[in-house]
């Protein structure tokens, strides 16, 4: 299960356009050598020229598979902490933002911030507590970038996806072997996608 805003569209008709497929590139070169006596001074030139090649096609190639996340770091943010219902979780929640909360199914819940103002901020962040987190990756063509956080006093691996339509970034926090922390945000603008991203990592206890 996963879940994510979808502008007044229900949970689970939403489902379908998280599931896209991980992008693989394979680049392949050949190198030929001719038929004839080839001293071992051209041997040499040979493959550092074959070096120097494979290394620039796999720069270029890097720079085009990967695009830089903007920033790692949340910064601060002002707002009224709100408890996240009744899981002893707190949030900062600033003003022009709804907390809502909805129950996936039992034993599994899922809080949303949202903004009031819709036009102005795309987008949208939540938290799920349960015991079945959805870990798949988008199954539509996108962009990966991982980084490294703090949430709830300890170390968090980040993940974000760059897809043609929005960018989400998403962690997980084992709690035990049965009960998972979610924490997400999207948004198709990246400013909008830095404020929510800013927002979630207020979480605290």
């Amino acid at each position: 299960m996963f879940f994510w805003s979808g502008g007044g569209e229900s949970l689970k008709s939403l489902l379908s356009r998280w599931r896209y497929s991980v992008p693989i590139r394979i680049g392949t070169g050949k190198h030929f050598i001719g038929a004839g006596k080839i001293t071992a001074s051209l041997l040499i030139l040979f493959f550092i020229s074959c070096n120097f090649s494979c290394s620039e096609k796999e720069k270029n190639n890097s720079s085009t598979d990967s695009v830089p996340v903007a920033t790692h770091d949340p910064r601060p943010v002002s707002g009224t902490k709100t408890a996240v219902s009744n899981t002893g979780y707190v949030i900062t929640l600033p003003e022009g933002f709804n907390f809502t909360s909805d129950t996936a199914d039992p034993g599994e819940f899922v809080y949303y911030f949202t903004p009031k103002d819709t036009i102005s901020i795309h987008g949208q962040a939540g938290i799920y507590i349960g015991k079945y987190p959805n870990r798949k990756p988008p199954s539509r063509q996108y962009t990966q970038n991982n980084f490294s956080g703090k949430l709830l006093g300890q170390k968090v691996n980040w993940v974000e996806y760059i897809t043609d339509e929005y960018t989400q970034r998403e962690t997980f926090i084992d709690l035990d072997s049965v009960k998972h922390i979610h924490v997400f945000c999207h948004s198709d603008r990246l400013p909008d996608l830095e404020q929510l991203f800013d927002i979630v990592n207020t979480l605290s206890k």
